[in-house]
C-alpha cells in the first residue's frame, strides 16, 4: 500500500473472497463499511491508526488486535458486523469508545470481548 495514509468507504465492501490483510504501518485511517462482506477472521489494526469508522469489520470477524496506543472509534459501532469478537490492545492505549463497542454489542445481539496486552 506504499504511501496510502486512508481507506476509503467501502474499499473492499463485499470481496467475499478476501480473506486476509495486512495493514502496514503508515495507515491513520480506515473509513466506514471497509470490510464488510469479506471473509477475513483476524485483523491486525496498526499503530499509526488514529481513526476506525463505523461499521468497518466483518461479521466473519473473530480476533482484532488493535497495536495504537491513541485510536478513535466512530459512534462505538465498529464491530456491529461481526458476531463474536476479540479486541485485545494495548494496556496504557487512549481508545475512545471502545466500550461503547461493547454495549451496542449487547443491545444488538452480537459480543464483543475486550483484553489488555
Amino acid at each position: 500500500m506504499g504511501n496510502v495514509k486512508e481507506i476509503g468507504i467501502a474499499a473492499f465492501y463485499d470481496c467475499t473472497n478476501l480473506r486476509e490483510i495486512e495493514l502496514p504501518e503508515g495507515i491513520e485511517v480506515i473509513r466506514d463499511n471497509v470490510f464488510v462482506g469479506t471473509s477475513i477472521e483476524t485483523l491486525v489494526l496498526p499503530e499509526s491508526l488514529q481513526f476506525l469508522g463505523s461499521n468497518c469489520m466483518p461479521e466473519t470477524l473473530t480476533v482484532c488486535r488493535i497495536k495504537s496506543q491513541s485510536l478513535e472509534i466512530e459512534n462505538g459501532i465498529a464491530f456491529r458486523q461481526c458476531k463474536n469478537v476479540t479486541v485485545t490492545y494495548p494496556k496504557e492505549a487512549s481508545i475512545q469508545n471502545l466500550q461503547e463497542c461493547v454495549i451496542d454489542g449487547e443491545d444488538e445481539g452480537y459480543k464483543v470481548i475486550l483484553h489488555e496486552e
